[in-house]
């Protein structure tokens, strides 16, 4: 998979990352989507290109779905580096988002793409 620089990373991306320490039990048409999520946080890791809101609604979002404790997961691993490095990312990587209804102004409209 070949990813930008820079990442706006889902929720749900770490969290199904974390199915990866239990790959018995990921559904056969998962294992993919799971792989790619890996490699996805794995290159966030790594490269320390993550994109997220000024106003901590991303980081909100995420410390309710993953957990600090150190918890087995690469999802974990990415909430811990999260929270480590959400205050040394260029002021460019900490963008304002608009709440608009369940979603923001900025996501992009996309019949793939819906909540």
């Amino acid at each position: 998979m070949n990813l930008p620089m820079k990442c706006i990373i889902d929720t749900n991306v770490p969290i199904n990352a974390n199915s990866a320490n239990d790959p018995d039990n990921i559904p056969a048409n998962l294992v993919a989507c799971v792989d790619m999520c890996v490699e996805a946080i794995d290159h966030v890791l790594r490269e320390g290109g993550l994109v997220i809101d000024s106003g901590d609604a991303i980081y909100n979002e995420y410390l309710a779905h993953l957990c600090l404790s150190g918890k087995k997961g690469i999802g974990h691993a990415f909430m811990k580096w999260v929270h480590d490095n959400r205050w040394c990312l260029a002021d460019a990587d900490r963008v304002v988002i608009s709440p608009k209804g369940d979603s923001y102004n900025e996501f992009p409209t996309h019949p793939g793409l819906t909540n």
